[in-house]
């Protein structure tokens, strides 16, 4: 008989118990280190403070409405809707240390992450178009669902901005280090967006202030050399023998990017930029005039995303 318990004993320790502890230990670490394949993800609310869960799709619809307008071309809506999976997928699988929200995959931060935005908000800010916007946005999110672009079978940093100069930027030229399939590529009609173009102007005692203040920088009436990246930004400007970043230059003034010309009269300084963001990735106004002239959202995503391949979340 006590060998009968004994063995008796060992079969529930060994069947039972032995993988119900293997598969609590799993599903702990599996929580605390989600894979970019999993359907809920988990979302860092800054204004409020909190994480959310959401499913992964309901997520990117409301960054998809947030961060383009609704009046685009689907194509470059759906452009859109896998570039932000994508740029949320990559993000998940190599930041999982991020100190703005450690202990989230993302943030409702653009600056940081992505925008957001409800469907409550999004009817609020549309108005009489809000059904017609909503179901478009819908629309290219459900069609794209589950699909994120790829470069050597990983999901790429997908960043994107409003509008460039007419040719985007590489990334080596706007951040630390080179990135595959973030370069320089044209990206004609854009002369269309309400930002294509604009200008900045400081009376001369603002401009020599806020050198002093931003960037250290004594002005003493001289501009020199200037360097520009393959996109037309300023990299290096000469400022009173000082070599400055133009992206330096462009956070001290508030730019709408790092395109500009400097000209000064009498009692002012006038910036004139072109373009409006940090110019890498997918232009979103270029991606417009693309699905314009016929092309698909693939089409447009490797257009701005150099050698790229298609996979899916779940693959």
């Amino acid at each position: 008989m006590k060998y009968f318990l004994a063995w008796l004993a060992f079969f529930i320790f060994a069947i039972i118990l032995v993988p119900l502890l293997l598969n609590m230990n799993f599903s702990e670490n599996k929580a605390n280190k989600p894979s970019y394949n999993d359907s809920d993800i988990q979302v860092y609310f800054t204004l409020e403070d909190r994480i959310k869960t959401m499913k992964t799709e309901d997520y990117i619809r409301g960054v998809l409405m947030a961060e383009m307008p609704a009046e685009f071309e689907l194509e470059a809506l759906k452009a859109q809707a896998v570039a932000a999976r994508s740029y949320m997928a990559e993000k998940r699988k190599n930041d999982s240390k991020d100190e703005v929200h450690p202990d989230a995959d993302v943030c409702t931060d653009s600056s940081h992450c992505q925008a957001y935005v409800s469907d409550k908000d999004a009817k609020t800010k549309w108005g009489k178009n809000a059904s017609l916007h909503l179901k478009k946005c819908k629309n290219a999110v459900e069609s794209t669902a589950g699909e994120i672009a790829l470069f050597n079978n990983e999901p790429i940093k997908a960043v994107f901005h409003s509008v460039s100069g007419g040719r985007t930027e590489n990334a080596s030229d706007v951040w630390s280090g080179s990135v595959s399939y973030l370069k320089s590529v044209d990206s004609p009609g854009e002369e269309v967006a309400p930002k294509y173009e604009s200008t900045a102007e400081f009376t001369a005692e603002e401009f020599k202030r806020i050198l002093k203040a931003e960037l250290g920088i004594e002005y003493t009436g001289n501009i020199g050399a200037v360097t520009r990246s393959e996109g037309g930004a300023v990299k290096t400007m000469e400022i009173s023998g000082k070599s400055v970043k133009g992206t330096d230059i462009r956070k001290a003034f508030g730019l709408n990017s790092a395109n500009f010309e400097i000209k000064f009269t009498d009692n002012a300084v006038v910036f004139s930029v072109l373009g409006y963001g940090h110019g890498v990735g997918m232009s979103q106004y270029g991606a417009n005039h693309c699905a314009k002239q016929g092309m698909n959202y693939k089409e447009i995503l490797s257009k701005y995303y150099s050698g790229i391949s298609f996979g899916r979340l779940d693959a």
